[in-house]
Formats: C-alpha cells, sequence, structure tokens
C-alpha cells in the first residue's frame, strides 16, 4: 500500500558554511515539522574520496524514523499538487517504510513553497555520481 500523508510545512534550505555545506529540501505532515517527514539532503561542495569509499558521493534521505538511505530513489514525480517518491527495495527498508511508494499531498502549501521544493528536488537529486541517480525525473 502507497504510504501517503499531506504536507503542512515544506522548503529547502542551504547552510550558511561553504565548507562541509549542505542543502536540503523536506515535506512534513504536521507544521511543526513532526509526523511524516522526508528530507533530501546534499553537499554543497563535490563529493570526496572518502565519500566515494564509503558510498557516500550522492544524495540522502531520510524521514520520522530517523532511517537515513544514500541514493535509494528509483522514480521521483512533483508538480503544484503532489510529491511522489518511489524507492528501492533497500532504500525502504533502511527508512522502515512499510511500502516502498510515498506520495505526499503539498496542495495546501503556498505556490512559492513548492516551487522551492521542486527545484531543490532537481538540485539534490542531480548530486553525486550518475548511477545513484532516479531513472525517471518528472518535476514540473
Amino acid at each position: 500500500m502507497t504510504i501517503r500523508f499531506s504536507a503542512a510545512a515544506g522548503g529547502a534550505e542551504q547552510s550558511p558554511e561553504t565548507e562541509d555545506g549542505w542543502f536540503e529540501v523536506g515535506v512534513s505532515e504536521n507544521s511543526d515539522g513532526t509526523g511524516r517527514v522526508l528530507v533530501f539532503q546534499c553537499l554543497l561542495e563535490e563529493p570526496d574520496e572518502q565519500n566515494r569509499r564509503l558510498g557516500m558521493d550522492t544524495y540522502c534521505v531520510s524521514n520520522e524514523s530517523g532511517g537515513s538511505t544514500y541514493a535509494g530513489v528509483e522514480a521521483v514525480e512533483a508538480d503544484s499538487a503532489r510529491l511522489r517518491v518511489i524507492f528501492t527495495d533497500t532504500a525502504a527498508e533502511e527508512l522502515e517504510l512499510a511500502d516502498k511508494e510515498v506520495e505526499v499531498d503539498v496542495s495546501g502549501l503556498p505556490g512559492d513553497t513548492i516551487a522551492d521544493i521542486n527545484a531543490g528536488l532537481r538540485k539534490v537529486l542531480a548530486y553525486g555520481r550518475e548511477d545513484a541517480r532516479p531513472n525517471r525525473i518528472s518535476i514540473e
């Protein structure tokens, strides 16, 4: 069964530091950042040798369970009404998801927030090695 929730909050943010800095985009079920959560994150700098050696030379996805996975997104669709993410089986396991498909209703968020989320997803999912990027990306 697809995991579904409505986002009451979301956005994109970049760390103020440039060294070891990060960029992230996320949505949460509740306006205080609680409930169901999906956060996509990447570094601002290109991956270094240690990142490559550890398999951390790509984007990271985290959720409310505290789980994290590097890469692991098979497909993503995002428009002004919803965000749909299909994870690999391994990523779904690492995120402790009951299903590998998550669909978030973002239609209640302000239009500029949705635009920031979609632009942020394009940036994060393009980070790192090419073979770790989603097979299908459809983002308005």
